[in-house]
């Protein structure tokens, strides 16, 4: 994302590196793309923008945020008074910083048709779920206006991504047992625009038809729910992680959402089940079967037969030969 700034009596600078978002923490790993990027939680939680400027020459006049899909000069579609890709974002600006609700960003569609009309400060949750299928590009230009309310041309612009839809979810093949875990395998997601995986486990209910496969919590298709959140694993080319902290010989039901870049998650993916059972190490089994060695391989235990007694002291006698033989030799 660049800035541009052009020769005009009227200018100003927006440096996307000022830009701040009101909610914290927030769930975007780089700084660059989020402090430009906005996702469907910022939209829930009412998020705003704050935009700085800086070399502000106002000559008389003032400035407009607006916004735009297509790259469209706002000056031109609203002299045109088409302004269907087009959209006012602030109020008329004379000092800075602006604060602007980042549901204020949101286009109508994926066909870059304008937001929401500029007297509505704050618009309805009901945007966040603008049917967009794609992460939108935005770019917020700021237009100054003469001492005659003449819009003028942008002098400064900041490319935006407003992206409300999380990822198809991955097919999930497999839940192996492990001890209080349960590993899922899966495949099918594309990792290029893949953030990371969550797995949702809960236990499973008894169907109609007498298996057990199936929660009224965990979904195809539904929303992931926070509470039964099991795990995640931050790197779209994972095909497998652990879902944790579920309890032995309980039969579970488990699906796997992937998250995209901006931190959206998807729908959950097929839900399969699986049974976590505690793990019996070699050693637990030889003790258990009548073994009474020590800790580790290399460990001797206590004989406990007179063989081995015997054994002790043919081992003590040859040590006593050998410092004999190594005094007569001195």
């Amino acid at each position: 994302m660049t800035c541009s700034q052009l020769a005009s009596a009227q200018t100003a600078v927006i440096d996307p590196k000022t830009l701040r978002h009101s909610r914290s923490p927030r769930e975007i790993a780089n700084a660059t793309t989020a402090l430009t990027s906005m996702n469907k939680a910022d939209c829930l939680a009412n998020d705003v923008l704050t935009v700085t400027l800086s070399n502000i020459v106002l000559a008389g006049g003032y400035f407009q945020l607006w916004a735009t899909t297509e790259g469209k000069d706002c000056q031109a579609d609203t002299i045109a008074r088409t302004q269907k890709f087009c959209w006012q974002i602030s109020g008329d600006i004379i000092q800075s910083p602006i604060d602007v609700s980042v549901r204020k960003l949101v286009p109508l569609d994926d066909d870059g048709h304008a937001g929401q009309e500029p007297d509505v400060v704050t618009p309805d949750i009901s945007i966040c779920d603008a049917p967009l299928q794609a992460p939108n590009q935005v770019t917020l230009q700021l237009y100054p206006f003469d001492s005659n309310n003449s819009m003028k041309p942008a002098v400064a612009k900041v490319g935006l991504t407003v992206d409300l839809i999380g990822p198809n979810p991955p097919t999930v093949k497999a839940a192996n047992a492990g001890d209080g875990n349960l590993i899922l395998d899966w495949s099918g997601s594309n990792p290029t625009s893949i953030g990371g995986y969550e797995m949702y486990c809960a236990e499973a209910e008894a169907s109609a038809d007498g298996t057990d496969c199936q929660s009224e919590f965990i979904k195809e298709g539904g929303e992931p729910p926070a509470e039964y959140k099991r795990g995640n694993i931050t790197s779209g080319t994972a095909t497998s992680g652990t879902a944790g902290g579920l309890t032995n010989n309980v039969v579970f039901a488990c699906a796997v959402s992937a998250s995209d870049l901006v931190f959206n998650r998807g729908k959950l993916s097929n839900v399969v089940c699986g049974m976590p059972l505690e793990t019996t190490s070699y050693l637990e089994a030889y003790r258990a079967a009548g073994g009474d060695a020590g800790g580790g391989y290399c460990a001797f235990g206590r004989a406990s037969s007179k063989g081995g007694a015997t054994a002790g002291v043919i081992l003590v006698a040859l040590g006593l030969l050998l410092r004999r033989s190594r005094r007569g030799v001195a």
